[in-house]
């Protein structure tokens, strides 16, 4: 102890008084109510709700099903090593079909443990577990319980995911050249029947335009099947609006150029414009407002289309339509409500296109289509089935788009998807990819690809059997809290992850995993698809050589027990690490502190481990290699002796000086931390998973009482243990773990009380929260 404080509880009371002197018969009179007071009145923190446990132990059972006769390495982490510098709290080796079981050792507040298996080449798998607690178990499986060898990376006959198009999308046919002949040849032309044509008598109800025509011809109450057909160039002075039920036709050589809008209100399921191989409309506007349809095997190139309820734009094979407006407020291509486009030619469109609400756009197999950008609307959804289906943004409100592709569909800039699903060996590629609400069901060897991800919630399922879809999330954003689940055969390609707390915070508590899906590093999921039409392809590729960084808890210890301290819990500091491979345990055991100004021992005993054990060896990182053990007392496990000497141990000498816990001053004294490896060969694996923070007991001694840890508060090693003491409110003793976020902890510097160096360690104490207070210093009061 640095400064002694000036009460002395333990021993003989003498009350003062002419003739009153109590005996002493007992030297260890012990008086309960001034211990408490002095305790009350040294101690930094009152009202204690803790346990003072901030390290526990669980078990893990991890399960592989992968390629036959191979061989994979299972490592279990205290936070995503595809993130970086995780810390490793298990590993171990299993062929497929085997099991790996391990006991390991966690910080209580991480609730999240990340499981990962490694396969020859680097590869890493990783599996996220939440909800661990302490002294409780869980099961993973890598891979389909019901492989047994090498699956092969080509696609099955079978289709995992089909896509139906619904009747919109089927081919329509127009008229033959023979019929428009015969048309041509029954029709009046236009000029020829001036003012109201419909006034005109024509047993066919059929006009035509030949030559230069430029004039808007009138047609007030035109009869059903009325049909005006452009062999020649017509074009339209101004605005013209075309009556019900009256159909366009623009045959081979036949053009329209439009100075202005030209606008038909033809009904729904009647076509309103024609446009035969050969045929062109160019120019200004066309729309309409009544829900007609239009078929196009030539060309239209116009600024705008504008098509109203109910109508359908079919596009065929041959067919071209492009829109020059470069107007993305009001769009080159607007479809509403209901209206389809279905598209088996070429769309060029160089704006926007709004899409009808709760309607179809269709890219047929044979289709080209392209947009500066998109956007969906209630309940809209786009159908591709071909490898030419290309858009620079997405815009749509991604609670309304949906989107189906059994082909290849990219998006240059942002897609938002409401709902996508992606068919077999196809993909979707775009920059950023906005999830929110969003689920999405991808066939086997079907590939997501975006360079960034902003996740917000959002459900993604692979194929439930054969080969594994793949989404490349690349670097992933906090969008918004939710849940992101991810379902079934499908491997989550990483690049990096939220740098920020908060959205850490988030990731380890809401991505979910289940049914072997699993996230992967960049390049690392063990499934090759090969580029073709329909999908931009993945390479797999060699994951890095990791070196791992070691679980460790650090023991800092008061030694004034069980008196009141300084609670700079640095009179004794070490740390802990423990490996195991099979039944072969490893304690390394680093002593960094000894600020007491006392000789001070230590040891390790593991509790209610009184068997088992095949051999102990110490090597000489302490000075006194050795082998052996020795059985505590009452049957209370074998006890390890780490120093009988601290000072010693770091310095070479007995002189009772501060080490490493002043940075300065003539009382400083600083020294290179020592190490000593304890090798614990035990009789089986379960004896070594049993050796874990549930029954490794370091303590040190000071003279006259071993120091324990809360857990072992009344169950001394070698020694003894102080009677009457409240261990459960004041502490000389704690164990913290290796942090996630800020490392091995830093004890306090000399004469720093803990509540000072860590500002959330009382609200630890006291409520029991705060479980990561180490990760909150003041750096200035730490050595």
């Amino acid at each position: 102890m640095k400064h002694l404080i000036n009460r002395i509880i333990w021993g003989a009371y003498l009350f003062t008084g002419i003739g009153t002197v109590i005996s002493c018969t007992n030297k260890d009179l012990f008086d309960q109510d001034a211990w408490n007071a002095e305790m009350k009145s040294t101690f930094p923190v009152s009202d204690i709700a803790t346990d003072w446990q901030s390290v526990g132990s669980a078990t893990a059972s991890v399960s592989v099903n992968k390629d036959a006769g191979s061989s994979y390495t299972v490592k279990l982490y205290d936070s995503d090593p595809l993130a970086g510098s995780a810390t490793l709290l298990a590993k171990g080796t299993v062929t497929t079909g085997a099991t790996f079981n391990t006991t390991f050792d966690y910080a209580l507040a991480d609730s999240t443990i990340y499981v990962a298996c490694v396969d020859a080449n680097n590869r890493r798998e990783v599996i996220p577990v939440h909800n661990v607690t302490r002294g409780s178990s869980f099961n993973v499986t890598f891979g389909n319980a019901t492989s047994s060898k090498v699956v092969s990376r080509a696609v099955t006959s079978r289709a995992s995911v089909t896509i139906t198009d619904p009747d919109a999308a089927k081919i329509l046919t127009t008229y033959s050249e023979s019929d428009i002949n015969d048309m041509i040849h029954k029709a009046t032309d236009i000029t020829q029947a001036p003012g109201d044509i419909t006034n005109n008598t024509n047993a066919y109800n059929y006009y035509k335009i030949t030559g230069n025509y430029n004039v808007n011809f009138a047609a007030y109450s035109p009869k059903a099947g009325t049909k005006v057909i452009v062999t020649g160039t017509w074009t339209p002075p101004s605005w013209m609006q075309i009556q019900d039920p009256i159909e366009i036709i623009v045959a081979k050589g036949g053009k329209i150029v439009l100075n202005n809008t030209l606008t038909s209100n033809t009904g729904k399921g009647a076509y309103a414009f024609t446009v035969m191989p050969g045929g062109e409309i160019s120019g200004t506007q066309l729309s309409n407002t009544g829900g007609g349809w239009v078929f196009n095997a030539g060309t239209i190139n116009v600024g705008y289309i504008n098509w109203s309820s109910g109508g359908r734009i079919f596009n065929a094979a041959t067919g071209l339509i492009t829109t020059t407006s470069s107007d993305d407020n009001n769009g080159g291509l607007n479809l509403n409500t209901g209206t389809d486009f279905v598209n088996y030619g070429t769309l060029n469109v160089a704006s926007r296109i709004n899409s009808p609400s709760n309607g179809y756009i269709i890219n047929g197999s044979s289709g080209t289509m392209y947009a500066k950008s998109l956007k969906l609307t209630s309940g809209a959804t786009l159908i591709n089935h071909s490898s030419n289906c290309r858009f620079g943004n997405d815009v749509s409100d991604n609670d309304n788009a949906n989107y189906a592709t059994d082909c290849k569909l990219s998006f240059d800039g942002t897609f938002r998807p409401k709902t996508l699903i992606i068919g077999d060996n196809a993909s979707v590629e775009c920059s950023t990819l906005n999830l929110h609400n969003s689920t999405i069901t991808m066939g086997e060897t079907s590939i997501l690809k975006a360079a960034t991800s902003n996740y917000g919630p959002v459900t993604m399922n692979g194929p439930t059997s054969g080969n594994a879809a793949i989404f490349v999330a690349g670097n992933i954003n906090y969008s918004e809290w939710g849940t992101v689940t991810f379902n079934n055969k499908l491997y989550v390609d990483v690049t990096s992850h939220p740098s920020s707390i908060f959205p850490w915070d988030w990731y380890n508590a809401c991505i979910i995993y289940n049914n072997t899906a699993a996230a992967v590093g960049n390049g690392e999921a063990p499934e090759t698809i090969p580029s073709s039409d329909c999908t931009i392809g993945y390479i797999s590729k060699n994951g890095p050589v990791v070196v791992d960084n070691n679980f460790c808890t650090t023991y800092c210890f008061e030694d004034n027990y069980p008196t009141a301290g300084d609670y700079d819990f640095n009179d004794v500091v070490f740390d802990v690490a423990r490996t195991i491979n099979s039944n072969v345990v490893t304690l390394a055991v680093k002593l960094r502190a000894v600020g007491a100004s006392k000789q001070l021992g230590g040891g390790i005993r593991l509790s209610g481990i009184t068997s088992g054990i095949a051999s102990v060896a110490l090597d000489n990182g302490f000075g006194n290699a050795s082998t052996g053990y020795q059985q505590g007392l009452n049957s209370g496990g074998i006890v390890i002796p780490l120093f009988a000497d601290a000072h010693k141990v770091l310095t070479g000498s007995t002189n009772r000086v501060f080490v490493n816990t002043m940075k300065s001053g003539s009382d400083a004294v600083n020294v290179d931390p020592k190490t000593l490896t304890i090798t614990i060969t035990c009789e089986s694996a379960n004896v070594a998973n049993k050796i874990t923070s549930a029954t490794v007991d370091p303590y040190i001694t000071n003279g006259s009482y071993e120091v324990h840890t809360y857990l072992w508060k009344n169950s001394p090693a070698l020694g003894k243990v102080a009677d009457n003491v409240e261990t459960g409110k004041y502490v000389w003793a704690i164990g913290i773990p290796k942090s996630t976020k800020t490392g091995i902890f830093k004890y306090p510097l000399e004469y720093v009380p803990v509540t000072d160096a860590y500002s959330k360690f009382t609200s630890w104490a006291q409520h029991a929260d705060n479980t990561v207070w180490y990760d909150t210093y003041d750096s200035s009061k730490l050595y």
